[in-house]
């Protein structure tokens, strides 16, 4: 047999003392299956686990392992090939995890066969660890990732349930709630009109207080819908869109409702963000709105819209600023919680959810929202989303 030229012929005395070092437990296998050498932990690894005395010196790997029988027999039949593959060239490496259970330990192993000359000879240095470790450390992490699956899809299971009751809830809310309200509303309205002049100035202010109030309901009732809704659409569909003209478009729509407004409005030009269009049209409306509505006292309406410097790594960030009523900056925490107000409705009306759609857009977007205010100084708004472009539907919705 012509000797492979990666093994190394070594002398054999240099070459059992260097085989007398080697950790684990390590044999030299000839040709023919026969053990040539072992070290010494080969032989107390034998004596203690009771082998075959075919794993001895002398005796024959190859015929211990086509011999062997029981639950172990398909590894050893897998140890046998792999080392005839190395012992006749036709392949320079064989690996194998296999069980090797004492009686009262169960053990996992790790044979290693590598091609070794020696003396003059083609032969294979077959070496096994203890993994058993290693092992353990395995299963416990597949224990765990069972575990943390079962977890999830209890957890799954439960926000299912929660979707449905929500959902329930908000069938029950645009039909049982807003039905009493148009009752009221309809009523109020046919009681004003037949006691129009029988009713004292007092009187006529309470009807109307009555029917501002259901108004009010009302729009309250169709933000929250509108809240949850949002969190339930389509998928994001995100393309480049033009910031500066949509922004231009939302302004020009408030200075036609308010044409005597004396405004000062600074848009950059060029303004492009990675985002779903009619989404972000939500976002602007809002912030936009929001400094339209809450400058209102002033003199002269400023608005600033514009990309900022220094956004994070992989994300724009869009400015909108004004130099309206602003807010305590102690109060920010609550600023983007549906419903909550940081200013009198009688000052400024709303229905206290804009700030709350324009945050759960932008999460959903995998993106963040922050603002900065001084109270009677003004209000910023930066909204920060990443600039990946994706033409397909996006994966990561909420269903």
């Amino acid at each position: 047999m012509t000797q492979d030229p990666d093994a190394r012929d070594l002398p054999t005395a240099p070459a059992l003392a260097l085989l007398a070092q080697l950790p684990g437990q390590v044999a030299v296998v000839g040709a023919d299956g026969t053990v040539l050498a072992v070290n010494t932990g080969w032989r107390a690894f034998a004596a203690g686990n009771g082998l075959s005395p075919g794993l001895a010196e002398g005796g024959n790997y190859l015929k211990v392992c086509d011999a062997a029988g029981g639950e172990e027999a398909a590894y050893a039949q897998l140890a046998a090939a792999g080392i005839r593959g190395v012992l006749a060239g036709r392949q320079h490496e064989f690996n194998l995890d296999y069980p090797c259970h004492a009686p009262q330990q169960r053990r996992w192993f790790r044979m290693q066969v590598v091609p070794v000359g020696w003396a003059g000879a083609q032969a294979a240095l077959v070496m096994h660890t203890d993994i058993t470790g290693l092992r353990q450390a395995r299963d416990e992490v597949l224990r765990l990732n069972a575990s943390l699956e079962r977890r999830v899809q209890r957890r799954t299971r439960q926000l299912e349930l929660a979707n449905k009751e929500l959902e329930a809830f908000s069938y029950s809310v645009s039909h049982d709630l807003k039905a009493p309200l148009a009752a009221i509303d309809g009523f109020t309205h046919v009681l004003a009109e037949r006691l129009r002049d029988r009713m004292d100035e007092r009187e006529s202010g309470y009807l109307q207080r009555v029917r501002a109030g259901v108004a009010a309901m009302f729009g309250l009732i169709d933000a929250m819908l509108s809240l949850h809704q949002l969190a339930r659409s389509a998928p994001l569909r995100r393309t480049n869109v033009d910031i500066s003209a949509m922004a231009h478009a939302l302004v020009e729509e408030l200075r036609a409702a308010e044409p005597d407004r004396i405004c000062r409005i600074i848009i950059e030009p060029g303004m492009v963000m990675t985002c779903d269009a009619s989404l972000m049209a939500v976002v602007l409306r809002n912030l936009i709105g929001n400094a339209w509505k809450f400058s209102s006292r002033k003199e002269v309406m400023q608005l600033e819209v514009g990309l900022e410097w220094g956004a994070p790594a992989g994300f724009t960030t869009l400015r909108v600023s004004d130099r309206g009523a602003g807010f305590d900056p102690k109060l920010a925490s609550k600023l983007f919680a549906p419903f909550q107000r940081l200013h009198h409705a009688s000052d400024f009306p709303g229905t206290g959810i804009g700030l709350a759609t324009v945050q759960r857009i932008v999460q959903r977007h995998g993106g963040s929202v922050r603002a900065e205010a001084e109270l009677g100084e003004g209000a910023s708004f930066f909204v920060s989303l990443p600039e990946v472009y994706q033409d397909t539907v996006d994966s990561n919705r909420e269903d």
